[in-house]
């Protein structure tokens, strides 16, 4: 009986130290440092023409085979960015994305229909908004809260960086023509390096059409 009583309490002590880190890991990511160089801010990155970045990419909602893909900005303007894709067909829905200054990707006509990217990031920023989507005899009703999470060390392809977490859960309502709706959410977790000037990681989840994800993780980068 007393080698059971003392294994409890040695679980409860365990247990009980296991929260405790987990607690001051979590406020260590809530007050932004993890480390002691961990930066305050990050200001709107320096882009130049050349900058590149390799990314694999993984749909894990289909039996498609992954890929790379290389994104590289072709022109800078005061208010846009205009950028080139290099990949396979299945990995590029876009060849030739357009993007605004705070590197939030531009709709084929031009225009920005929500920004889930707003610089400066700073620790426990947030943003909510509101817009409308459609496309063919489909129209969405969105809703969405972006929050600015910590700055956690990030370990992918490209090494080991210290990265704005940022997440974004976007509620929708979708509608068609015949009359039928349906809801649904998408989470979104991006993870920004000022080192890299773009993100190292990203994995969305749509749970209006599957619970598993589509993952893009940083293979290599150029910048200048």
């Amino acid at each position: 009986m007393r080698n059971v009583l003392k294994m409890l309490l040695f679980a409860a002590s365990a247990f009980a130290a296991a929260s405790a880190f987990a607690q001051n890991q979590q406020a260590a990511v809530m007050s932004g440092y993890i480390g002691s160089t961990a930066p305050i801010a990050a200001e709107r990155p320096a882009v130049k023409v050349g900058d590149a970045w390799t990314y694999s990419f993984r749909d894990t909602r289909y039996a498609k085979p992954g890929c790379d893909y290389t994104l590289t900005f072709k022109d800078v303007t005061d208010s846009k960015i205009y950028g080139g894709i290099e990949g396979p067909q299945h990995c590029v829905a876009n060849p030739a994305p357009i993007f605004d200054r705070d590197l939030n990707q531009l709709s084929s006509s031009g225009t920005l229909a929500y920004r889930p990217l707003e610089f400066p990031l700073e620790i426990g920023k947030s943003l909510q908004q509101k817009f409308d989507t459609s496309s063919g005899n489909k129209t969405w009703s969105n809703d969405l809260a972006i929050t600015v999470v910590g700055v956690e060390n990030v370990s992918v392809k490209a090494g080991t960086f210290k990265a704005y977490r940022i997440e974004a859960i976007r509620k929708y309502q979708g509608s068609s023509i015949n009359g039928y709706h349906w809801n649904g959410m998408v989470i979104e977790t991006r993870w920004y390096a000022p080192e890299v000037k773009n993100f190292v990681k990203r994995i969305i989840i749509d749970t209006g059409t599957s619970p598993s994800p589509i993952e893009h993780e940083l293979v290599a980068y150029s910048t200048k």
